[in-house]
């Protein structure tokens, strides 16, 4: 459908199309700021053929997000509890609008 361009040699989307993000995070000077599990999962995350891309069940199982949730989990449940009860509260306000049905 579309002719994509051939990515700049160097440049992050060259990065990506390449497989070669370690690469350009240790030649931009960036590796300070993602660890091994870090990279790997986003490694696997940025795989441009659908079919070998990593999927959300297998983010949720990946050392990195294992370890992310060890250190975090308390604060995300209590965070997403939080949401919920403010999307309660503004279902409830939007129930009194006119013009505006919800399901649920």
């Amino acid at each position: 459908i579309f002719e994509v361009a051939k990515p700049k040699r160097g440049s992050g989307y060259w990065a990506v199309m390449t497989n070669q993000l370690k690469v350009y995070l240790a030649t931009n000077n960036l590796t300070k700021f993602v660890n091994t599990k870090m990279l790997s999962m986003v490694q696997s995350l940025l795989i441009i053929e659908e079919s070998t891309r990593i999927n959300a069940q297998s983010v949720l199982k990946h050392l990195w997000f294992k370890s992310y949730y060890k250190n975090y989990g308390k604060r995300i449940e209590k965070k997403s509890i939080k949401q919920a009860e403010e999307l309660q509260k503004q279902r409830a306000k939007m129930q009194s609008f006119p013009y505006y049905y919800c399901k649920y």
